[in-house]
């Protein structure tokens, strides 16, 4: 059989095999682009988590170190943020375009 160089594959003449292996393709690219999307949803989600554990974190050593301050606003209104990240991102999830 003859064939002609594409990338890194290798595609044959043959009208049969040529039909089969395009369908591979696509649905090889079509799983490319649903695992990279759900990748990086449970990145930002993960992110997100951290930084509001991180929020809860520097309250406590705020609180401690200075007592009530108004210091203590700054984490609260970024775990406030980040509990609608996250709350943003599982409603995204829903979606049909990032499944």
């Amino acid at each position: 059989m003859s064939g002609r160089s594409k990338g890194k594959f290798k595609i044959f003449l043959s009208s049969s095999s040529n039909f089969y292996f395009n369908i591979l393709l696509g649905f090889l690219e079509i799983w490319r682009v649903v695992i990279s999307m759900y990748i990086v949803l449970l990145t930002m989600l993960i992110a997100a988590c951290i930084v509001l554990f991180f929020c809860g974190y520097y309250v406590a050593v705020i609180r401690l170190r200075l007592g009530k301050n108004a210091l203590l606003f700054a984490p609260i209104v970024i775990a406030l943020f980040m509990f609608n990240v996250i709350m943003a991102l599982v409603e995204l999830s829903h979606s049909p375009n990032w499944q």
